[in-house]
């Protein structure tokens, strides 16, 4: 996906990412992408985003959630089978 990084909340890990039609994604950047993620704020990047939607025991679905997992080129470092806290 092609877009602006528009900002960064280096405490709680997120990211917000502009697309050209206006659209704002927010969701959870890995700490191993915050420095590229700094470096290219405001720049039009290339990025992956990995999108989920959790759902509870009794079938209740959340909002979409997002997770960066690459900008321009540089993957995110997450070990597998890393699961992904349910608080972000």
């Amino acid at each position: 996906m092609q877009g602006r990084l528009d900002g960064l909340r280096t405490r709680r890990q997120i990211f917000y990412f502009e697309t050209p039609a206006g659209a704002e994604i927010h969701g959870f950047v890995d700490e191993s992408l915050v420095g590229v993620v700094k470096e290219h704020l405001g720049q039009e990047v290339d990025v992956a985003l990995e999108s989920f939607v959790l759902r509870n025991a009794a079938g209740k679905r959340s909002q979409r959630r997002y997770r960066l997992i690459e900008v321009a080129g540089q993957l995110s470092q997450l070990p597998p089978g890393s699961e992904l806290d349910d608080d972000v």
